[in-house]
């Protein structure tokens, strides 16, 4: 699957920029029907992009979880 792809590993340790901070700068920088595949180990994390992902309208096309590490795919509507 084409598209952008971020990985949240390191969000936890880093000051002033959190996870979902960084979700939503890469999401204003994805064209219409553009996905972006999130990677996180963090449940909390995981939880909190499929929550704003909802309410910000994207659309979560993908989620699987294999060795303790979620994968997320979300994408702007191409409407």
């Amino acid at each position: 699957m084409p598209g952008q792809s971020l990985d949240l590993a390191d969000a936890e340790r880093e000051c002033g920029d959190g996870a979902l901070a960084r979700v939503r700068r890469a999401c204003a920088e994805l064209a219409p029907g553009e996905p972006l595949t999130i990677l996180t180990g963090v449940a909390e994390q995981a939880f909190a992009v499929r929550a704003w992902a909802r309410k910000a309208g994207m659309e979560l096309v993908e989620e699987t979880r294999v060795g303790g590490r979620s994968r997320l795919v979300i994408r702007r509507p191409d409407r």
